[in-house]
């Protein structure tokens, strides 16, 4: 009887042990390759928003689209913005993500383009740099003759750009985001893609130019 009741507390911490690491696994949400990945839920609105970890870094992987007085839908459509995000002027942009996040500043996107590969002496470099660094920041559809392979996790898409005339231009072949970081008074820098080429860029505009935002973790 001993030996009975031995062995059925054995099973019963084995499979307590079982359930136990597969309730964590669930959990932890975590992909194929070990980065963590989640959601969150923007109290300001009821707006859901994935994430990811990249490297040492927690990132959105879709754009930002929460409502301010400075930002707008690609041509004032709601489905562009569920898809792509709103496109925000710089300083709206600063205050845009929620509580917990932020908008990455120049530093920050140095450390997501160097964790991809591109080299550390081109980060602070204006115009195009890397390799292949587009190719893994790119989702995998929604490009036009340029899709990317996504390896990053950061499922870029071309959500274009609002001018500071009112015109929308650049739907599905461009993507660009806000540094917080600025470059002068009447200029701050930005971070982009191309549909065609497979490098990433650092450039600078003026700040009432309406650009996507990706929030990063605190």
């Amino acid at each position: 009887m001993k030996k009975k009741l031995s062995l059925l507390f054995l099973i019963g911490i084995i499979l307590q042990n079982v359930l136990i690491t597969s309730c964590k696994k669930d959990e932890d949400k975590t992909t194929p390759n070990g980065a963590a990945s989640g959601e969150i839920t923007d109290t300001r609105d009821g707006k859901v928003y994935k994430w990811r970890k990249i490297k040492d870094q927690t990132w959105f992987v879709e754009n930002l689209n929460y409502v301010t007085s400075d930002s707008w839908t690609y041509d004032g459509s709601a489905s562009n913005g569920d898809l792509y995000g709103r496109l925000y002027t710089w300083q709206d942009a600063l205050y845009a993500c929620p509580n917990g996040w932020h908008v990455p500043n120049d530093n920050e996107w140095n450390t997501l383009f160097i964790g991809l590969g591109v080299n550390p002496t081109e980060v602070d470099n204006i115009g195009w740099m890397g390799s292949d660094q587009g190719l893994q920041l790119r989702a995998t559809s929604g490009w036009e003759n340029g899709n990317g392979n996504n390896s990053s996790g950061f499922n870029a898409l071309p959500g274009g750009w609002r001018y500071t005339n009112g015109e929308f231009a650049h739907l599905g072949v461009s993507a660009v985001w806000w540094s917080a970081s600025d470059s002068s008074d009447m200029k701050a820098f930005t971070r982009g893609l191309g549909h065609e080429i497979n490098k990433v860029y650092r450039e600078y505009d003026y700040k009432w130019m309406g650009y996507s935002v990706r929030c990063i973790k605190d």
